[in-house]
């Protein structure tokens, strides 16, 4: 048995929260990479959760938001939680890519960002997030917004960890040819996840998914254009 520090009520040692006072149950009379490895633990649940999750997310398109809106959660990870920390790692490894390339030489995959303005894009994609739920809700008017809201970002997470793939990629892709045909590989494989996994969360005909697919992909694209167009003329 432990006490809490805060209101000393008695725990049991595998307790993680107060059940009294709600505070966590962390020690901080700890080494650093003991409490940085807890906390990264807690943060993206590492265990059988987190790997089922990506492996249903990669290889299964659509599959893991409709297991989600039917109700199946305590077996995956929350998809928020997924999706801050692959934007967040993502954006990280964007920053180091654009960082050892040259402004003459800046070619990252078919998304190109503006030198300077990496920082800016992170609260782009927030608010373009919610606008592609809006855009999915357009054709399927019987749908929640929620389960749509967590279909994007079931779908911006698997964008990320693809780009993740890309950026080194394209970084060496002079080094061998492999590498060139590689990277539109992994471009042909995000236009081909994104179709089946509207086929497979919304169940609607394939002439009708592919329209949405099209109709929804070009408008989306495009307000990321002019998304970026506006932040780089706000900040010029």
């Amino acid at each position: 048995m432990s006490k809490c520090l805060n209101c000393k009520t008695s725990l049991n040692l595998k307790s993680t929260y107060c059940s009294i006072c709600g505070q966590p149950t962390l020690n901080l009379h700890q080494s650093f990479m003991t409490i940085a490895f807890q906390a990264l633990h807690e943060l993206l649940d590492i265990d059988g959760r987190l790997f089922n999750t990506l492996k249903i997310l990669l290889f299964s398109p659509g599959r893991l938001s409709k297991e989600y809106t039917a109700g199946r959660r305590a077996r995956y990870t929350p998809p928020l939680r997924m999706y801050l920390v692959i934007s967040l790692l993502f954006f990280v490894i964007a920053s180091m890519t654009q960082t050892m390339t040259s402004e003459n030489n800046l070619r990252i995959a078919f998304m190109l960002f503006p030198v300077g303005m990496l920082e800016q894009v992170p609260k782009l994609m927030i608010v373009m997030l919610p606008i592609y739920a809006l855009l999915i809700q357009l054709f399927n008017r019987k749908s929640f917004y929620v389960f749509n809201l967590i279909f994007a970002l079931h779908i911006h997470a698997l964008i990320y960890l693809v780009l993740m793939i890309i950026l080194p990629i394209n970084h060496y892709v002079d080094m061998h040819v492999a590498l060139f045909w590689l990277q539109y590989i992994l471009i042909g494989y995000l236009a081909y996840y994104l179709l089946f996994a509207l086929k497979t969360m919304y169940g609607k005909s394939w002439l009708f998914t592919i329209f949405v697919y099209i109709f929804t992909l070009t408008l989306y694209v495009s307000s990321i254009g002019l998304g970026l167009q506006f932040i780089q003329t706000f900040l010029n």
